[in-house]
């Protein structure tokens, strides 16, 4: 800032690796402005309903249990809540590094997501956000497959299909699981609410060699007729 002459017009908040924060909200930023710092967070903005606004993002990202893109996901949305942009709402982004953790590893975007001139912005990167990270836990359970350990695998889904239950994907290869596990009736019931929640998913459930345990079983024909 000290040699920025145009600094009385720049908002900006840093936390470091060690999790140090620091803002800054210049004189001239457009009201209501300011920003809340706190221990390994700092919330701001400009061109704001009120200070309500980042008081709501700050406790809500403090209150919020789970992984940094769903605790910034809960701070969007109680920052809308609390009255969001005084202008209305148009856009809304998450970006979260982490090294290697992008797709196939890369590169490190994690989680790189945007919504732009949607009528419920937040709302939006809030359901593409659950599909994000239900394929994250698809993709970790996977790895555990290719190791052998089936069982680790299914308690991931399990544990993915508690959180995201609405996302298909989860449901249909946790039954994928339990079928190689042997796990008939647990198998056909993930299989079913696959199914209710993804038809389009009949096709592969009838061909995949991993369900090829179920096929004769008069629930299973029902199902993927």
């Amino acid at each position: 800032l000290a040699n920025d002459k145009d600094r009385e017009l720049r908002q900006v908040g840093i936390v470091d690796a060690k999790g140090r924060a620091a803002a800054f909200t210049g004189k001239k930023c457009l009201p209501w402005a300011g920003h809340i710092v706190g221990k390994g967070f700092t919330v701001q903005g400009n061109i704001l309903a009120g200070e309500q606004v980042v008081k709501a993002m700050a406790e809500a990202f403090q209150k919020t249990q789970g992984e940094l893109a769903e605790r910034l996901m809960a701070a969007l949305e109680a920052g809308e809540e609390a009255g969001g942009d005084a202008r209305g709402k148009q856009s809304a982004a998450i970006l979260v590094v982490r090294k290697g953790a992008g797709y196939g590893g890369f590169d490190d975007r994690y989680i790189d997501l945007r919504v732009d001139d949607h009528p419920e912005p937040v709302k939006e990167l809030k359901r593409i956000l659950a599909i994000k990270l239900a394929w994250v836990r698809v993709s970790e359970a996977s790895k555990w497959r290719q190791k052998g350990d089936l069982r680790k695998a299914a308690e991931i889904l399990q544990d993915a299909v508690q959180r995201y239950p609405d996302q298909a994907v989860l449901h249909y290869d946790l039954a994928c699981y339990f079928a190689l596990m042997g796990r008939k009736e647990e198998a056909l019931n993930a299989l079913a609410r696959a199914l209710q929640l993804d038809s389009g998913l009949k096709t592969l459930a009838r061909k995949d060699d991993d369900l090829k345990s179920l096929r004769g079983d008069p629930l299973f024909e029902k199902l993927t007729r």
